[in-house]
């Protein structure tokens, strides 16, 4: 049984060697994850993801009790009750973890570039990814003025009412990825 869990464990932490893009050594996904998480931690209230945050800076445990931690955030239940179907959810759970966690590192370093500048202060950051069929990719930080917030909230209300679609959650989703690729994806064929 013991060597059946320290298996489950070993082929956990390949899978987070892979999802956060670590070089492999054990020490190595520790260090890094720990670094990566110290910048996140202020910036994170989302449950399960400052959860893993926290769990991935902590500096207190041992190497194993970090990893079941970590571990028993992404799957929701300790690893020593897994089944076959856990570990299948695990990793599509670690998945979606693992790029929320990368786009709120690059909102983070984004936002912190441009304040060392001196630009972007009094205004709040998103960051924008489209993903097209093809595989090709766009990414943006986006800064929106909070003193045009209220204007800004006042034509959303406006488009979505004047288009009758404000109860139309699909209509919703598609006007906003046309939106973006005409915003966003016309400007980066033209570069």
């Amino acid at each position: 049984m013991q060597t059946s869990y320290d298996c489950l464990l070993t082929q956990c932490q390949s899978l987070l060697h892979d999802a956060f893009a670590v070089r492999r050594g054990d020490e190595k996904l520790r260090e890094d994850l720990r670094v990566r998480a110290s910048y996140l931690t202020g910036n994170c209230s989302e449950r399960m993801l400052k959860s893993f945050v926290l769990a991935a800076a902590d500096e207190m445990v041992s190497d194993r009790q970090w990893l079941e931690s970590l571990l028993m955030i992404v799957a929701d239940r300790p690893a020593e009750s897994w089944t076959d179907a856990d570990m299948n959810s695990f990793e599509l759970k670690l998945s979606d973890l693992a790029r929320r966690f990368i786009n709120l590192e690059a909102l983070v370093k984004g936002m912190e570039a441009s304040t060392a500048k001196g630009i972007n202060k009094g205004f709040d950051a998103r960051r924008i990814t489209i993903a097209r069929p093809d595989g090709h990719e766009v990414h943006r930080l986006v800064w929106l003025d909070r003193e045009d917030s209220d204007r800004l909230e006042v034509l959303v209300d406006k488009i979505l009412n004047g288009l009758m679609i404000k109860d139309d959650d699909r209509l919703q989703q598609a006007l906003i990825a046309k939106l973006a690729e005409k915003v966003l994806g016309d400007r980066t064929e033209k570069m």
